[in-house]
């Protein structure tokens, strides 16, 4: 089997197995289960994106809240069998967003992935596979609630229209593990970075370089151009012209002394969301809270935006 392969956006075509007893064991409740049922478990709307180079492996799901926005989130792994830390979006926003330990490694047989919760007790194993043609993805899953354990199948056809992702513009080719939900934060649904110590040695040097990030920041998948307005020592404005000729205005104000850097996007007059970026020390770490309507949609946009 070619790794080379696996690269591609693909489209969820159908999903079998121990389903009904595995979201009751997930806490889906009945309604939504049923719901779930009645949309084919997301037959023809649910994405999955990967890409694999040198034995990276970046893989994201599209999360889409209703009303609220769509965010590609995932994570980056080798396929070296090595454990790391990551937050699941498999099942989001159905299922709720869990941090896990992964291990990944290509076989014979596929990529070969087993998750552990935090304590160490294993919750899933599975194995991804494609088949001769390139055009169809098989993802074998068994996951563990002790000794039961609850198999289920999905397949995913070749979106052949899409473009295949490069990886180095995919959020989850952040190197720097981002989770979910970090214990004594002031934040609600937060997701929070791991040391970035080793690229930058003081909060300062994080916070400057964050603020120049958005300053410079062109998003072409999104946005046709951009412009920066300085406003002030502490404020500025980008001026978003979208691929759509909508248009829309980010507003940022740096507290440098606070870490925090805080984001109103504006469209049409009203304000879509707004976030809140934190440098934290000891040891420096970047932690991003949005304030979407729904948890779904907070932990999925600040994840995403932590990693970018």
């Amino acid at each position: 089997m070619e790794l080379e392969k696996f690269n591609g956006v693909w489209v969820k075509d159908s999903t079998e197995g121990d389903i009904t007893d595995w979201l009751s064991f997930m806490g889906v409740g009945f309604v939504m289960r049923q719901a779930a049922w009645a949309m084919s478990y997301g037959k023809g709307l649910l994405k999955h994106r990967l890409a694999i180079k040198d034995g990276l492996l970046c893989e994201e799901v599209l999360v889409g809240v209703e009303n609220e926005g769509l965010w590609w989130c995932g994570s980056r792994a080798k396929l070296d069998g090595s454990r790391h830390k990551v937050a699941s979006f498999e099942g989001a926003p159905l299922v709720a967003v869990q941090n896990y330990w992964r291990e990944a490694r290509f076989t014979e047989r596929g990529i070969e992935q087993a998750l552990f919760t935090l304590d160490g007790e294993r919750y899933a194993t599975g194995v991804r596979s494609i088949s001769e043609d390139g055009n169809t993805m098989t993802t074998e899953l068994v996951s563990y609630n002790g000794d039961v354990e609850y198999n289920i199948k999905t397949v995913h056809l070749r979106d052949m229209e899409a473009t295949p992702p490069v990886m180095e513009n995919m959020p989850s080719f952040c190197p720097i593990t981002v989770y979910v939900e970090p214990e004594g934060s002031p934040y609600t649904k937060s997701a929070i970075s791991e040391s970035l110590e080793d690229y930058f040695p003081s909060v300062d040097e994080c916070f400057n370089a964050m603020v120049k990030f958005f300053k410079e920041l062109k998003w072409p998948e999104n946005e046709k151009e951009s412009t920066c307005e300085e406003v002030s020592a502490t404020e500025f404005v980008r001026h978003i012209t979208h691929l759509d000729d909508a248009k829309a205005d980010g507003f940022y104000t740096a507290d440098k002394d606070a870490g925090v850097l805080n984001f109103s996007y504006m469209r049409n007059d009203a304000e879509f969301v707004r976030m809140t970026y934190h440098v934290h020390k000891d040891p420096v770490r970047l932690e991003v809270s949005a304030t979407c309507a729904s948890d779904e949609g907070k932990l999925a946009c600040s994840h995403e935006w932590a990693q970018r």
